[in-house]
């Protein structure tokens, strides 16, 4: 795991968004030690719940977004409405800390400085060991949509209709060998671009006129087709429409 390419961060002090207030002489003199504090870093996305102390009601989701021994910065989607004084959960451990500040990051989320009551060296590398076995599952998983993607493709290369898969904004996700000898294009070629840009926009204005039924499309070298086409939209678990299955083949 590669340190963050930042290899500090800079915790502001005084007054905190987290609703703390009156920061004496002393916290702002702990707050400048904060701020040129220089710590080697790492980028991690692991999720946490954030409690506070003798409160567990009051409780937020957050992901750590890098960490060292000492410290953490935490990403929420609204300021953290309690602290200083903390309690982070993760993986079923207890972590206590204090936040040091608590800044919009963007439109949709805050960035929360939290410095470690302890310095734990123990915990940094079980949290980077966790996330590694994460990313290695990820991997092999992946790996494995890719074979049986690639073993799919092989079978739908033997069908002589043109199978084409589109996002729902009609960018093509899948080109077989059909649809490469329907229309012309390279699987290379049609991979990304709009499906009516290869083969329905461009159709002659007299054959266009004509409605959708008898279906033409018009081949790489200008050439009309007249064809037949049947279209099945493919959902995901929850039933939102994920991608348009089309079959076409000539008439």
């Amino acid at each position: 795991m590669k340190p963050a390419l930042y290899a500090s961060v800079i915790w502001s002090g005084g007054a905190n968004s987290s609703g703390s207030t009156g920061a004496g002489p002393s916290r702002a003199a702990e707050n400048r030690t904060a701020e040129n504090r220089r710590e080697q870093r790492y980028v991690v996305d692991q999720p946490v719940q954030v409690f506070a102390p003798g409160a567990p009601e009051c409780m937020c989701v957050a992901q750590i977004r890098d960490i060292s021994a000492q410290g953490m910065q935490l990403m929420v989607d609204e300021p953290i409405s309690f602290g200083p004084e903390i309690k982070i959960r993760w993986n079923n451990r207890d972590i206590r800390g204090r936040i040091r500040y608590s800044h919009k990051f963007d439109a949709h989320s805050y960035r929360v400085g939290v410095e470690l009551h302890s310095s734990s060296e123990p915990l940094l590398v079980e949290i980077l060991a966790h996330q590694s076995a994460e990313l290695q599952r990820a991997k092999l998983l992946l790996n494995q949509q890719e074979t049986l993607l690639s073993r799919h493709l092989s079978l739908l290369d033997l069908a002589s209709e043109a199978v084409i898969v589109t996002s729902m904004d009609g960018a093509i996700l899948l080109w077989n060998k059909g649809a490469e000898e329907l229309y012309g294009w390279t699987r290379e070629e049609a991979l990304g671009h709009q499906v009516n840009h290869l083969f329905e926009s461009r159709l002659p204005a007299d054959i266009a006129a004509a409605g959708p039924a008898p279906r033409y499309h018009l081949r790489k070298n200008g050439d009309v087709v007249k064809v037949r086409s049947r279209s099945l939209v493919e959902a995901d678990g929850t039933g939102r429409p994920q991608a348009i299955l089309l079959v076409n083949s000539e008439t």
